[in-house]
């Protein structure tokens, strides 16, 4: 298993009270198999909720945007 992607990010609530930060890592455990950890690394519980629930919507979109194209 190897890790193929990182994406740490930083957010303030939409009416700027709260803050939290979170970290995505992608690993690759098999040529077309891929495992997602997603954690809180910091702040509001419920504003990581907020993303979490955002990041299950849009799923695929962005997971594929961040894993790197196998060279052609």
């Amino acid at each position: 298993m190897r890790e193929i992607a990182r994406q740490d990010w930083e957010r303030t609530s939409a009416n700027g009270t709260s803050e939290f930060a979170s970290v995505l890592e992608i690993f690759e455990v098999a040529p077309a198999l891929f495992m997602v950890d997603v954690r809180k690394a910091a702040g509001d519980t419920l504003e990581y909720h907020k993303m979490s629930e955002l990041l299950k919507l849009m799923g695929n979109k962005v997971l594929m945007a961040l894993i790197p194209k196998a060279p052609s």
